[in-house]
């Protein structure tokens, strides 16, 4: 029987130096702040909302977005998802999956691109 090491044996293992080309240890991306903001749920949250609202600049409110922006995001079996999927990601209550997420991406690259590297849009 095959026992898991510990997580903190592992955590270790993987920040030592031990199996690196010149015996130089890799940086955490954890402790990249810009990173770590970036990746934080609420500011993902927020960014989301942003690109959407960036995507549609002619809707007047979280319906019309919803409605408008449904039929650009497709779930497993090619169908739209609902419109109230994106009222959540609007309202900050979920996250888009990292398929729907990369569709974002794609609609407003610069916006995403300037808050990884620390520029406001």
């Amino acid at each position: 029987m095959l026992d898991a090491a510990p997580p903190s044996a592992v955590s270790t293992a993987c920040q030592s130096s031990q199996g690196n080309p010149g015996g130089k240890s890799v940086k955490s991306l954890s402790k990249n702040t810009r990173i770590a903001h970036f990746m934080h749920h609420d500011a993902m949250s927020e960014l989301v909302a942003k690109a959407l609202w960036a995507s549609f600049p002619d809707c007047a409110s979280e319906l019309e977005i919803a409605e408008q922006a449904a039929p650009y995001f497709r779930n497993k079996n090619g169908e739209p998802i609902s419109e109230r999927t994106i009222r959540y990601w609007l309202r900050g209550e979920t996250l888009p999956s990292a398929l729907h997420l990369s569709a974002l991406m794609m609609m407003q690259p610069t916006l995403f691109l300037s808050n990884l590297f620390g520029r406001a849009a």
